[in-house]
């Protein structure tokens, strides 16, 4: 049985081995962006199988889908056989000509200041076209990096995109969408284990936010929706409201900023999502506003007027 490995760790080797992404990566430190069924493991597929459709967690138009492939279509992926597989897991995704694949999370938003890297596995099926396969990177309406990768037949290649937001502009705050099209004739785009990562270059140090994830009442997990920054020890994390009790939890601290939540106790009875406080690092800075009263003092005070006595006499002296 082919023995799959996920490629996390390889793919943060290869972002900070990235020249386009070097100053996201100086110190190695970028944090990953949740993304659901980033490698299309959900559901499950057999042997040279494929489920059409949009994977869990994406959206999409046309012929598209995600398929369990065998040698045939990229040697290396066949489940019996042994060897190293080129792509992340049993599965990767597909795109025929016209269409489209997206994800995108509202929890994720383009911030200030922050390198933002896309990676992902482009692949081209053997004996079919890739075409003008084209990745793109939005934030909202916002076009941040668009790329098309070119991979050899029968294989697949690891695809970066980068992008550095402004200190100010129309993307900010607006939520990433990632988008994958096929827009070639006759053209069929793969691709697998797709990531979102992010470096704060300035570190202005402030709270992280996290949004809770419930299943059947119980917490279950958290999305970071801003990792903060300036931690110097792990934040106390608490969680709050929802309806329910005894959810607890812990911070995962990375390089100064909230990498994830470890759930410790999934509580009871949730009925609406609770709220995740997460500790505020220390330094935090605060704008403070005091009023005093200010005294005018002269550098040369003019010495105040002697008016002169008056004095009435009724002597009069006539010589």
């Amino acid at each position: 049985m082919k023995v799959r490995t996920m490629l996390n760790s390889s793919f943060h080797l290869l972002l900070c081995a990235a020249a386009t992404l070097s100053s996201l990566l100086m110190n190695c430190s970028a944090i990953e962006m949740a993304i659901t069924n980033r490698s299309f493991e959900i559901p499950i597929v057999a042997e040279d199988n494929y489920a059409l459709g949009p994977p869990t967690g994406w959206t999409g138009s046309g012929t598209i889908g995600i398929m369990n492939p065998a040698d045939a279509y990229f040697p290396g992926t066949t489940d019996s056989l042994p060897g190293s597989s080129p792509i992340d897991g049993l599965n990767a995704a597909f795109i025929n000509y016209g269409g489209q694949m997206a994800y995108e999370d509202p929890t994720q938003v383009a911030q200030a200041n922050v390198a933002f890297g896309l990676t992902l596995l482009a692949g081209q099926r053997a004996g079919v076209s890739f075409g003008n396969g084209t990745v793109l990177l939005w934030a909202g309406t916002n076009l941040l990096a668009e790329g098309f990768p070119n991979p050899p037949s029968g294989t697949f290649i690891p695809f970066s995109l980068s992008y550095t937001s402004p200190p100010a502009g129309p993307m900010l705050g607006q939520p990433f969408r990632i988008e994958i099209n096929a827009p070639t004739p006759d053209s069929q785009v793969w691709f697998d284990n797709v990531q979102l990562l992010s470096e704060e270059l300035i570190c202005t140090p402030h709270k992280a936010r996290a949004v809770a994830q419930l299943f059947n009442g119980i917490f279950v997990g958290a999305t970071i929706a801003d990792h903060g920054c300036g931690y110097t020890n792990v934040p106390l994390v608490s969680i709050q409201g929802g309806g329910g009790n005894g959810a607890t939890a812990t911070a995962v601290l990375i390089d100064g900023r909230v990498s994830g939540i470890k759930v410790t106790s999934g509580g009871c009875c949730y009925t609406n999502l609770p709220t995740i406080l997460i500790e505020a690092p220390p330094h935090v800075p605060t704008v403070a506003i005091r009023v005093s009263k200010v005294q005018e003092v002269r550098s040369h005070p003019e010495p105040p007027r002697r008016i002169p006595d008056l004095v009435c006499s009724s002597q009069q002296n006539w010589g």
